[in-house]
């Protein structure tokens, strides 16, 4: 068989079948940050797609990840050769990992829940910050983060936190049962 050759970016590519797969666009502020969050826990479930991601007021976030869809959105007829997976080099364990992630943790969540459990889950894995009990994590959460999200006004309950956390520490566990 004869190897499948594109001239397109394959990150750029693997994020378009991703925005078609998953529903991301640029529509809105929200729908960005929504495909920001996604991608971010896709990467901290174990599948990296070369984006990097800061800290911000919403937690984890990735400009390039917005600049790239709003490539992929603009240009859409170039991308349509991204319509046929199997072309990629992605293979289908990596897409069943995937729905397998959204499943578990995006679908059926707003932004707000994304954003704190997205937002622990950074301090936590990638700042290395390790605490002794929920509190501690709480009080390290209230001191980088405002005590609301950016998606709506209400404050953020410590329930709330330690629901996220729980979330935030089931990604970790998820991502070592790949690793082993």
């Amino acid at each position: 068989m004869k190897e499948y050759k594109s001239k397109l970016n394959t990150t750029l590519a693997i994020l378009s079948m991703l925005a078609r797969e998953f529903k991301f666009s640029r529509d809105s502020w929200e729908c960005k940050q929504r495909a920001v969050k996604s991608i971010y826990i896709f990467k901290a479930g174990g599948l990296n797609l070369g984006y990097g991601f800061g800290w911000y007021k919403a937690g984890p976030h990735s400009d390039d990840i917005g600049r790239d869809l709003y490539t992929i959105i603009s240009q859409h007829s170039k991308y349509d050769e991204t319509k046929d997976k199997s072309k990629w080099n992605f293979c289908e364990d990596n897409w069943k990992r995937l729905r397998e992630t959204n499943e578990q943790f995006i679908e059926g969540r707003n932004l707000r829940n994304l954003e704190l459990m997205t937002s622990l889950h950074f301090i936590r894995a990638l700042w290395e910050v390790y605490w002794p009990s929920s509190l501690d994590a709480l009080k390290c959460f209230r001191k980088n983060h405002s005590n609301r999200t950016l998606f709506d006004d209400s404050e953020i309950s410590d329930l709330e936190l330690e629901n996220s956390l729980n979330d935030a520490q089931k990604l970790i566990k998820y991502r070592a049962s790949y690793d082993c």
